[in-house]
């Protein structure tokens, strides 16, 4: 029966999120502050066999506070804007998980594993990694701060041409977010603590700086945009791009682009990839293996065809992804071969390849007036067909479509407009995407995980009353027929949920108050 003990009981998890925020504008000038404040289980998103759901008083209660100034000065033929931005990140030290057999239990046993010679040793093994990072509720934390500051500028040369250019200078520094102290550590003291077993708190920082140009170009029938984004530190990368749109007649356009982009190493990844030796641990440090950024290429390729009540697009896509960041790692230090880092790392080989069509199809606004009221009604359709590969890195195959991506996608809006009633119906529907479970069930035992999502439908209804210039009502239905589906994996690393389950039935209402 659904009462037996072999099956798993189901509560609710409480979740609370509130945020707080506005903006001020004069002249010239934008200030904006918001702050969000949200606690949830601990182990929302996570698989069971890595983070207990057993205590209801297990939760993660964080922070995140933005400060954002900027000054745009326009003249006839040039436009600034600076933008001076703060965020500070904050993971409360009274925030507690428990912790079963996660990512760093299972790398910390599978490097000492070797070393190994029987049953007796390898369960010594198992009782030291869980006495070392996983007995009894331990303790969260993180103080970081974001600060940023950019300067764009476009100048209009003629009629037809223009240029852009600007740069970007960030340093982020503090503590990134650990879950494995043994009791609350306080960041305002010495990070010198006995009582942060099984290591200390790491402050680390990273600078970056960023500058870009790009050239325009419009006419009758041509436009284009070429230009190039340079990251300057921490890692040199150079990714340009190049974009056009050729108008052939009234109804007919061709449009192609190619860029490239990346993303440089993060300092949450090499300061969660920790060093290991027989000793089961030596000490926390950056792994340095991450040095490299991820590289993205894209390329597009489309033919649209207008008229006065509709729009048709038909474009092919291609992307190319190198030098990817995969968690779920153990491998040698390059000085010391007797000693391991656990965590992320970047696997000779480790890339990705999607390509596929896409297909959008959108009418204009129909309307129909009658006595004194009003109708305006329009439709909206996208279709996406993918496929791809992806190389996960050593020792492990290919795979024959990139995780968690759908090999089919639809989705359809419809827009109507009565008076001052507005009503928004939309569809999304998805089907063969690949689960997680093809890349870490050889690794946990998960036999029985699912290999592919099944395909789902889901609709969303939104009705908005104007009732004046300022204020309106919604009634907001997300999910209305209750289905399940599956979502995106919620940290990226081998402890996620392989089905995460997302929200059921939402319903939302409402008052949105405008100053404009």
């Amino acid at each position: 029966s659904d009462d037996s003990l072999a099956y798993p009981r189901q509560s609710p998890l409480a979740m609370e999120s509130r945020m707080f925020g506005g903006r001020v504008r004069w002249r010239g000038l934008q200030f904006a502050y918001y702050r969000m404040a949200r606690n949830e289980h601990a182990a929302l998103g996570m698989n069971p066999f890595a983070l207990s759901y057993a205590s209801s008083s297990n939760r993660l209660s964080e922070r995140i506070e933005t400060y954002a100034l900027s000054y745009t000065r326009q003249k006839r033929r040039r436009e600034a804007t600076h933008l001076l931005s703060v965020q500070r990140y904050r993971i409360s030290n009274t925030s507690t998980i428990s912790h079963v057999f996660d990512r760093l239990n299972w790398m910390a046993y599978e490097a000492g594993l070797p070393l190994t010679n029987n049953e007796a040793e390898r369960l010594a093994l198992f009782d030291t990694v869980q006495t070392q990072f996983g007995d009894g509720v331990r303790y969260g934390v993180a103080d970081a701060v974001d600060v940023r500051f950019e300067t764009r500028h476009r100048i209009k040369l003629n009629t037809n041409m223009a240029i852009e250019m600007g740069g970007q200078i960030g340093a982020g520094f503090g503590t990134p977010l650990n879950t494995y102290y043994t009791s609350p550590v306080d960041l305002n003291f010495s990070n010198m603590q006995d009582t942060s077993k099984p290591f200390n708190p790491l402050d680390t920082g990273l600078v970056d700086v960023n500058t870009y140009g790009q050239f325009h170009y419009k006419n009758k029938h041509l436009t284009l945009v070429a230009g190039a984004n340079v990251a300057l530190l921490p890692t040199l990368v150079l990714a340009p791009r190049l974009a056009l749109l050729y108008r052939i007649d009234s109804s007919w356009a061709i449009w192609a682009n190619a860029s490239g982009g990346y993303k440089q190493p993060s300092v949450y990844t090499n300061a969660n990839s920790i060093v290991y030796t027989s000793s089961l641990y030596t000490s926390r440090q950056n792994s340095g293996g991450l040095t490299n950024p991820e590289r993205v290429y894209a390329g597009e390729f489309g033919v649209r065809y207008s008229k006065r009540l509709y729009r048709a697009d038909l474009s092919a896509f291609l992307q190319e992804s190198y030098d990817l960041v995969r968690d779920g790692m153990v491998y040698p230090t390059a000085n010391n071969p007797d000693n391991y880092i656990l965590g992320f790392a970047q696997p000779e080989g480790r890339s990705q390849r999607v390509w596929g069509i896409q297909a959008l199809f959108r009418t204009k606004d129909f309307t129909v007036e009658r006595n004194r009221s009003k109708l305006d009604f329009y439709f909206e359709f996208f279709m996406q067909r993918s496929f791809g590969a992806e190389w996960v890195g050593p020792n492990l195959p290919a795979i024959s479509a990139p995780l968690n991506m759908p090999s089919w996608q639809t989705q359809m809006r419809y827009f109507f407009t009565v008076n001052k009633v507005e009503v928004v119906v939309s569809t999304n529907r998805q089907k063969e995407a690949l689960s997680k479970s093809v890349l870490y069930a050889d690794r946990v035992d998960r036999a029985m995980s699912l290999e592919k999502y099944s395909k789902f439908r889901t609709w969303d209804v939104t009705t908005r009353v104007y009732l004046s210039n300022h204020f309106s009502m919604y009634l907001m239905f997300q999910n209305l027929f209750n289905r399940e589906y599956t979502g995106l994996d919620a940290t990226g690393t081998p402890d996620d949920l392989l089905y995460p389950v997302q929200q059921r039935r939402q319903v939302r209402l409402g008052v949105n108050y405008s100053m404009r």
